[in-house]
């Protein structure tokens, strides 16, 4: 009988835990994940111990070939590109870590700066309801107003893409990802195979 076995002790699943492994490899900039096997309890930034996100986050890929396809189709008929998008996509679960200090950089800019963006976006609305401000809100002034924050939301996701973890290509042997901060990938082991730039 185990001597530290207690009866009243609530049961612990650890199901919901993802599992720790130390099976993949950097090749530069790109991390190589075996199929099933997951990223290390390390901060994705900075490398420092870190507990992983208890929910896994689904990282999509779909071959770029598809895109032959599917950006003629665009202008067509967005509707069934997208479709035909969500169909042929692969999907990994993996569970990111963050150290708290980079949880809080992520926190504000994924979540702080787009309900900035929100605001600003219902800021011109206020002159139907403000009669006053109606003479600031001129139609030229909201089209340009309309077009910085869009010009903004596509350089502020350009910019901080590299910041996020995204599959780069699937196959069945391993999942190669990108998208990991310079002090993560050095406690990465640096292995060459030969078939991995294919």
């Amino acid at each position: 009988m185990n001597p530290d076995f207690n009866p009243y002790q609530a049961p612990q699943s650890q199901e919901y835990l993802p599992q720790s492994t130390t099976e993949c490899w950097r090749e530069g900039k790109r991390v190589f994940l075996p199929e099933g096997a997951d990223l290390p309890h390390r901060c994705i930034r900075c490398g420092e111990a870190a507990e992983p996100q208890r929910r896994p986050r689904k990282l999509y890929w779909y071959h770029p070939a598809w895109n032959l396809l599917l950006i003629p189709l665009l202008f067509v008929s967005w509707p069934i590109a997208l479709i035909i998008a969500l169909v042929v996509r692969k999907a990994i679960p993996v569970h990111p870590a963050f150290c708290p200090q980079h949880q809080k950089q992520m926190r504000w800019l994924f979540q702080g700066v787009p309900a900035i963006v929100l605001v600003l976006l219902l800021l011109p609305l206020t002159a139907l309801f403000i009669p006053s401000l109606s003479n600031y809100f001129s139609s030229t002034f909201i089209a340009m107003w309309y077009f910085g924050i869009i010009s903004f939301c596509l350089i502020f996701a350009l910019a901080t893409s590299p910041l996020r973890p995204r599959v780069v290509k699937i196959t069945e042997e391993y999942n190669i990802l990108k998208g990991f901060g310079r002090s993560f990938l050095d406690t990465l082991p640096e292995e060459y195979e030969l078939n991995s730039r294919r």
